[in-house]
């Protein structure tokens, strides 16, 4: 039997509500990355370094149209003033805490950073832990409902390894205690998180486990600072992974961990993995084709249960794309967007910390470096509607549309035909639909990320010398379709299964796809033995005619093409 596959293609189309503002904005400082984002009904607060000799904290006020009011600097005289990991401010309250670091630009003077500001960015307080002429920062922070704060980061302990590092204070900042952890190697803390029975779980980074090559680390510990549970070994054990770039609380008491897989050495794809409350992991997945930058850098979770992502990565060339994805509880993908600052192929745009806004769309900011503007590095901000598009090129590839690639005049008579079928568009899920019998639903992207999903719809001919033709539809999760028409001629082959047994005209198999039942009928009075094979060749099912109809059941098969 010939196997004869056909595939076509379908895409869909956006259409942003009018009343939803959307931009992709570029603002000039000093060598700026910005790295966490607060969302307010007046507008956004944006913060992350800038400068260099020295770095300072920069803080940048925007309003809802996407306009700098004006920035905020945290500097000190010959100091670098650094802010911790990318998504680590903590609201808490009307205020906020950061934690970050200090380092002496003319000495190695070093410490651990604490800031507490108001609903203004106007700083309370600020307070400084461990000196150090090594090295020492501090990366995350989080507070308990007592008011007491618990920093992680990192300690050198000499001049190439590091332990892991966890401070208490009071409210006040005052320093309760501060401990270490780690083994032989590099190890730190660059994520802390409550867990459901009272305790703390960090994630960060070691090198400790493996003779050269980092991983992920996950470690709870009690609030006491006393470790509990440790899992090194999330990721490519063979690879540097890099570090835990995002850990969350969610909804249904479970954690979610985001950052890079090492396929090989800087060819990175985005790993995601959910633990339950018991720290067990649920499912592990990969996202995106794999480039020297794919990475995910930071995830929350949406009030229709839903996860958002975004991180960078590179489609093809050398230009670096923001992206942000939308996530199914199970970690489907319903639809993922590019965003280019200047548009320009060297571009190198980074999307570092996402979150949502009172028109349900969203606004994530990072840093652009293009040699083609001017200053070349600069604050990067991009406001979306609910479908991650800017109003600039996000949305540009989803009009809806039907195509065939290779569909042929003509396919011989008792040949099964298989044709492939690629679609997507504004949102997933889907459904598709063909008038051959085959229907599916709730259809999501591929991991990797790409446009276009595929599915295989098979069927046999049931009449020669005629022409066949069938229709596809498309749905997405609104309602709207696209439909295309198809057709093709069924012919008598010299060499297909007709031509050998003229009797097989006689003969009708349907439905075609079948789900449980397979039916069989003849227009002639013959006794016949009926066979199901499978692509091996093999009896997977056997019946007889009687008056004239079989019934096979197909319940228990596995799917694929089969051979009556």
């Amino acid at each position: 039997m010939k196997l004869i596959i056909f595939s076509l293609l379908l895409f869909a189309y956006v259409n942003s509500g009018a009343q939803v503002i959307t931009f992709n904005r570029m603002y000039p400082d000093t060598v700026p990355s910005m790295i966490n984002i607060v969302v307010s009904d007046t507008g956004y607060v944006i913060l992350g370094a800038g400068g260099s000799s020295p770095w300072y904290i920069l803080t940048a006020f925007i309003d809802t149209n996407g306009n700098l009011i004006y920035r905020k600097k945290i500097t000190k005289s010959n100091v670098h003033v650094y802010p911790g990991m990318g998504n680590t401010l903590m609201k808490t309250g009307s205020n906020y805490l950061l934690a970050g670091s200090l380092s002496g630009q003319t000495n190695n003077n070093r410490s651990v950073y604490l800031l507490k500001f108001d609903y203004k960015f106007d700083t309370l307080w600020s307070k400084t832990y461990n000196f150090d002429t090594l090295f020492i920062s501090g990366q995350a922070c989080w507070q308990d409902l007592d008011g007491n704060i618990y920093i992680t980061g990192q300690k050198g302990m000499n001049g190439t390894l590091s332990n892991g590092l966890l401070l208490k204070t009071d409210s006040s900042g005052t320093l309760i205690w501060y401990k270490t952890f780690g083994g032989s190697g590099i190890d730190y803390g660059s994520k802390i998180v409550p867990t459901y029975d009272g305790n703390l779980l960090i994630g960060g980074y070691t090198t400790s486990y493996f003779q050269t090559d980092g991983n992920w680390l996950l470690m709870k510990t009690d609030t006491a600072g006393t470790q509990l549970w440790l899992n090194p070994y999330l990721g490519n054990n063979d690879y540097d992974d890099g570090w835990v770039r995002s850990l969350i609380n969610t909804s249904d008491s479970c954690y979610i961990a985001t950052g890079n897989f090492a396929v090989e050495n800087w060819d990175l794809r985005v790993s995601l993995v959910k633990l339950d409350k018991n720290l067990n992991v649920i499912y592990s997945k990969l996202y995106l084709n794999n480039s020297a930058y794919t990475s995910a850098n930071s995830i929350l979770e949406l009030n229709n249960k839903n996860y958002l992502v975004t991180g960078i990565e590179i489609l093809s060339g050398v230009t670096i794309l923001g992206f942000l994805m939308e996530l199914t509880p199970n970690g489907d993908i319903i639809w993922k967007r590019n965003f280019n600052a200047t548009e320009n192929v060297n571009s190198r745009s980074r999307a570092y910390a996402v979150a949502p806004t009172p028109d349900n769309g969203f606004a994530f900011t990072g840093h652009v470096y293009d040699t083609q503007i001017t200053p070349a590095q600069q604050m990067w901000l991009v406001k979306t509607d609910s479908l991650g598009c800017d109003g600039v090129h996000s949305c540009d590839d989803t009009t809806m549309f039907v195509t065939s690639l290779n569909l042929p005049d003509s396919v011989c008579f008792g040949d099964s035909v298989h044709l492939t079928f690629g679609f997507g568009g504004r949102s997933a899920p889907y459904t598709l639909h063909s008038t051959t019998g085959f229907t599916e639903d709730s259809i999501y992207y591929f991991d990797s990320g790409n446009d276009t999903i595929t599915r295989v719809i098979s069927f046999l001919p049931q009449q020669a010398n005629t022409t066949f033709s069938f229709i596809v539809t498309v749905t997405d999760p609104w309602g709207a379709t696209k439909t295309g028409l198809y057709s093709m001629f069924v012919k008598n082959c010299s060499t297909s299964v007709a031509m050998q047994n003229s009797d097989l005209l006689a003969f009708q198999v349907y439905p075609n796809p079948v789900k449980d039942k397979i039916h069989i009928s003849s227009t002639a009075q013959t006794e016949a033995t009926v066979l199901l094979l499978n692509m091996q060749g093999s009896v997977v099912g056997e019946t007889s005619l009687i008056n004239q109809t079989a019934t096979l059941n197909t319940q228990s098969l596995a799917s694929g093409v089969y051979t009556v």
